[in-house]
């Protein structure tokens, strides 16, 4: 039975998401210079486009093709992603970052998982 301090949190925890995607967006475009020469851009879907239905919150446009990226604040809620898209026809890098984390610690947890998406393209 889901109860009204459920719902809370449920809110809570979807408004911490999204600030943490528009922290780590901001951070990439702040350190465009420091991008790996394959990464062309790096943007967040739209709000209710297909990639935001699908769990997609970063889309790395690399020279070889686009590479998804999904942001979560705990091990926990990345295995629930995992196990809820494992039938997904897309591939979806997941990448656990800690809210309190410093922006250079966060750029390297991104950009290592797109790193991975990448060579796998």
């Amino acid at each position: 039975m889901t109860t009204k301090l459920d719902i809370r949190f449920e809110i809570i925890g979807g408004e911490l998401g999204d600030d943490l995607e528009k922290r780590v967006a901001s951070i990439f475009q702040k350190w465009r210079d420091r991008w790996p020469q394959w990464l062309i851009s790096v943007e967040r879907p739209g709000k209710w486009t297909v990639q935001d239905r699908q769990g997609i919150d970063l889309v790395a446009q690399t020279i070889r093709g686009p590479v998804f990226i999904q942001i979560k604040s705990s091990e926990a809620g990345a295995r629930e992603f995992k196990h809820e898209h494992r039938e997904n026809h897309i591939l979806i890098r997941v990448v656990v970052l800690d809210i309190r984390s410093r922006d250079k610690r966060i750029y390297q947890s991104v950009v290592h998982e797109m790193q991975t998406g990448y060579n796998e393209l």
